[in-house]
């Protein structure tokens, strides 16, 4: 009975032994694990501790980068401001400028409108003046045809009918008194030019000599005036349309200047160019 007792115990302290070191293996395993688990943890908490300083440097540098961007748009947004002011500013002045082409252009539409009404004014003048001119001349051929050749001459000369009367019937040498010849040819040149009082007349003395007077054109100057007394005393011709003038020997009708053509009175029958510039100053 002893006998059988004593391997029973042994067999008791045995597995007593055995289960004593599994727990304690199982412990000191488990106590293993947390301190690993621990290490591991601690080392997960530092390197998401890194990760939180990293995210946190990042988001200082975000936050940086966001300051610097909301100052670039609002740089962008004062650029854009100054461009808009700008463009505004320009279209403005594009707009002033299109005002003031388009007023220039209007002015000078309307200058180009008046001028043109002034050239069909004056071309309609010309036009009445030509035919008073040319009707002048007809009137003055019939009226003078008693009178040679040698004796007149009446031509259009720059849109005027002169009227060439030579000392042979006009006075007599070095005098002024008009002869009863030449006054003939005065009453026929005032009763025409009667009928048309928009031309003038004007009367220029041509001669060498001098008579009684310092020089030849004193003389031309003293006939001319002596012509244009009796064309307004005693032909009634209106004083206002009529001028006198002495050339002397300053402009021979011929180079040779004893031509006798050359000693002359000159009647000028031409526009009244006062009309013309009371247009232009009325226009």
């Amino acid at each position: 009975m002893k006998i059988l007792r004593l391997p029973l115990l042994l067999s008791l302290i045995v597995l007593t032994s055995c289960v004593g070191k599994k727990k304690y293996m199982e412990v000191f395993t488990q106590n293993f694990s947390c301190e690993e688990r621990e290490n591991q943890l601690n080392k997960r908490l530092e390197n998401t501790n890194v990760q939180i300083r990293q995210l946190v440097r990042e988001n200082g540098l975000l936050e940086t980068r966001i300051e610097q961007l909301e100052r670039e748009k609002d740089d962008q947004r004062n650029t854009i401001a100054g461009l808009r002011s700008q463009v505004d500013d320009i279209t403005g002045q594009a707009m002033s400028e299109q005002a003031r082409l388009d007023k220039a252009l209007k002015n000078k539409a309307a200058a180009l409108e008046a001028r043109e009404k002034v050239l069909n004014t004056m071309q309609s003048l010309r036009e009445l003046n030509d035919a008073a001119v040319t009707d002048i001349q007809f009137k003055l051929f019939e009226a003078v045809g008693g009178f040679a050749e040698e004796d007149l001459s009446i031509e259009l000369r720059d849109g005027s009918v002169v009227v060439s009367v030579y000392d042979k019937v006009m006075f007599d040498s070095g005098k002024t008194r008009v002869k009863a010849r030449g006054q003939e040819v005065l009453q026929a040149v005032a009763q025409v030019t009667a009928t048309h009082p928009e031309l003038s007349v004007t009367v220029v003395g041509h001669t060498k000599y001098r008579g009684g007077y310092a020089n030849a054109r004193e003389l031309s100057a003293v006939r001319a005036a002596k012509i244009g007394q009796l064309l307004t005393d005693k032909y009634a011709m209106d004083p206002q349309l009529l001028t006198v003038a002495g050339r002397g020997d300053s402009t021979p009708r011929f180079d040779d200047p004893d031509n006798p053509q050359n000693q002359r009175t000159e009647i000028v029958i031409s526009p009244r160019f006062q009309e013309i510039y009371r247009v232009l100053r009325k226009n």
